[in-house]
């Protein structure tokens, strides 16, 4: 054990006892409201559409209030409770760079809890063990531009190493901009780094409309696949509904039920997959537009919020109904 090593297992001593370590599929069946929602009526930022991405963003009082509401989202999701937190390893960005939203930069700018992509910040370390006690599975993201998520995963990996609750996490490289974005020579580069410093860190990436990653099918997820690595993936897809669902869900997930409106006869789609010498990888049908348009409704206006959540129960039901047993 390193001196630092030591340190940190001092300082966890002293910290509440752990739930017990959740199984493969409780940590890679995610299910979230990512897209949406939620309201927080946060004392630091009056009502909020909340998302949860924001998470390292806020105050302690108005992380409360968030655990609460997501342990009460059951309805909304109508698959289970929710499962897992996003925490977002600031890396000095700011949250979301774009204005006319309610996250914009001038309330949540820049941070760093990485010292300039040399040392995490024990924000993070007070963050996850937060999480974890407050009944949810930790997914970490990290900004996707590659130059700063490949010096990250390095940091985060090491640390839940060193803080022995690697077993409570998920981490992936960034959100849909990752492919298509980086070719996929980073993308290995991204998953063998994090695999070779921490084998217990389970790995996980998104993708953009249609594009299931890296681009050879099955093959990318074989033992010497270049996802190898990878245990699951998290699919963007268009809406109203397409062939970014029905092209994609039935190569993704075995128990895909062809919908009423799909409009083209397919022939049957391979399965992409494989089950890996670590378990079976998983499939969550993450997200449409509609993070997008949650964060830039008025959480005060009653008739938009019920409109948006109407909308959100529409897509949700339409990914259960054709399988998808996991969403965001």
């Amino acid at each position: 054990m390193t001196q630092h090593s030591a340190i940190l297992a001092i300082l966890n001593s002293s910290r509440k006892p752990l739930p017990p370590i959740p199984s493969r599929q409780e940590l890679l069946g995610i299910n979230t409201s990512f897209m949406g929602g939620i309201i927080i009526d946060s004392p630091t930022y009056k009502k909020m559409p909340w998302w949860d991405a924001a998470l390292s963003w806020c105050d302690l009082a108005t992380r409360q209030l968030v655990y609460a509401a997501k342990k009460a989202n059951q309805a909304q999701l109508a698959t289970g409770p929710e499962t897992h937190c996003i925490l977002e390893v600031p890396s000095g960005a700011p949250l979301y760079n774009e204005w006319n939203q309610f996250y914009d930069p001038a309330k949540f700018g820049p941070l760093d809890w990485t010292n300039r992509l040399t040392k995490l910040d024990k924000q993070f370390d007070d963050l996850c063990f937060e999480i974890i006690e407050a009944g949810f599975k930790v997914h970490i993201a990290m900004d996707e531009n590659f130059h700063v998520s490949i010096q990250v995963i390095q940091l985060v990996a090491q640390r839940l190493k060193d803080l022995g609750i690697s077993k409570y996490c998920v981490a992936m490289p960034g959100y849909d901009g990752v492919f298509y974005g980086w070719p996929p020579d980073w993308i290995a580069e991204w998953f063998n780094t994090s695999r070779a410093i921490n084998p217990d860190l389970s790995l996980i990436m998104e993708f953009d409309p249609g594009h299931i990653p890296v681009g050879n099918g099955p093959a990318d997820y074989a033992p010497d696949g270049l996802l190898k690595n990878c245990d699951g993936i998290l699919a963007e897809t268009r809406w109203p509904p397409d062939n970014t669902i029905w092209g994609v869900f039935e190569r993704c997930y075995l128990g895909y039920k062809q919908p009423p409106d799909q409009d083209v006869d397919f022939p049957p789609a391979p399965f992409y997959l494989l089950d890996c010498d670590r378990g079976p990888r998983y499939f969550n049908g993450f997200e449409t537009n509609w993070p997008y348009n949650w964060v830039r409704i008025n959480p005060d206006n009653d008739d938009e919020v019920t409109a948006a959540r109407a909308q959100l129960s529409q897509i949700r039901g339409y990914f259960r109904s054709v399988g998808s047993q996991y969403n965001g």
